[in-house]
């Protein structure tokens, strides 16, 4: 007979590895043993993903039943959970302070943590086991936006998607971050302007050539079009100039959109969403002068029509400058 002892020591090895989907499948043949609902559980949603399907009632009517309890010490703080292969795995944390039990090992299989509404977070995302095992992190308060770039404890967060507020200290963090090897997507609103400053600073980071793709976004409640569009060409020009950019990076401001592709299957492919000044653009594609430029794309969103023609001579004269182009418009 397997005691609660066993039992404990199985969810341990789980909540110690929480990749290792055989710890778990032993937990559940265990639990299914001891005649406890969970093991069940385990074993539905392990059938679901890979392919058998026909037990989602009987799993839904389980989750009803026992969610409370096996959220355990999360269940008054993890909204909106989310069950995969037995375990939370996404949630959002309520905004009541002192609910979210700091160092729980039931956090160890949250893969997703929604943070936008809580408060005080540093203390919580920066612990053992977030840090350790979350892999994406969306919306923290603005001094945790920076602890986390400034922890000197490894993170193994893979995304991040943060609104900073404080951008000065914000940037200086970010551009001496050494503690999160493994991430790869960044997607950051600034409330006030980055400027050329800002924006060159972040992107001579080490820590910007490793990343899959970064996304900023300058916000436009404040956001003279001067002050974007200096953004805009300031910061494509300290990316092109990098021997090792990012593989694809995405500049928002009120003068508009662009998305450059450095690596990957679109290396060399600029689109362009909603810029209505030509000067912009070229400075842009200036700034490729002697780089693999290959392609822009001028692309019309609904209600909001480019007038940057694609036979603009200024923007014909900077893709030259740039190298072999083609300039083509997107409906």
């Amino acid at each position: 007979m397997i005691s609660d002892a066993d039992i404990d020591a199985l969810y341990a090895a789980v909540y110690t590895n929480p990749d290792d989907d055989g710890r778990r499948l032993v937990l559940s043949d265990a639990l299914i043993e001891k005649g406890d609902p969970r093991g069940e559980f385990i074993a539905l949603q392990f059938g679901r993903s890979i392919g058998r399907f026909g037990g989602q009632q009987k799993e839904q009517k389980l989750l009803r039943r026992f969610r409370a309890a096996w959220l355990g010490p999360l269940a008054k703080c993890a909204a909106f959970p989310v069950f995969e292969r037995g375990f939370l795995a996404q949630c959002a944390v309520l905004e009541r302070e002192g609910l979210a039990p700091i160092g729980a090992r039931e956090w160890s299989t949250v893969r997703v943590l929604d943070a936008s509404k809580a408060k005080s977070t540093s203390t919580l995302v920066l612990s053992h086991p977030i840090r350790s095992w979350t892999r994406k992190i969306i919306g923290v308060d603005r001094q945790a936006a920076i602890d986390i770039f400034a922890s000197t404890e490894t993170c193994r967060f893979r995304e991040l998607a943060l609104k900073i507020f404080d951008v000065n200290r914000f940037v200086e963090a970010f551009a001496g971050c050494t503690n999160m090897p493994e991430l790869r997507t960044v997607e950051l609103t600034f409330t006030k302007v980055l400027g050329m400053d800002g924006a060159r600073r972040m992107f001579q980071s080490p820590l910007t050539g490793r990343l899959d793709e970064i996304t900023v976004t300058v916000s436009r409640e404040d956001d003279a079009e001067n002050d974007s569009a200096l953004f805009i060409s300031g910061a494509v020009a300290e990316l092109v100039a990098k021997d090792h950019p990012p593989a694809r990076v995405i500049l928002t401001g009120s003068a508009g959109t662009l998305r450059i592709d450095f690596r990957g299957e679109h290396a060399g492919r600029i689109v362009v969403s909603n810029i209505h000044r030509s000067e912009i653009m070229a400075m842009a594609l200036r700034a490729f002068a002697g780089k693999a430029l290959r392609e822009v794309c001028l692309l019309e969103t609904t209600g909001y029509p480019y007038t940057v023609a694609p036979t603009s001579s200024e923007l014909r004269a900077a893709a030259e400058a740039a190298g072999p182009t083609i300039i083509k418009s997107i409906p």
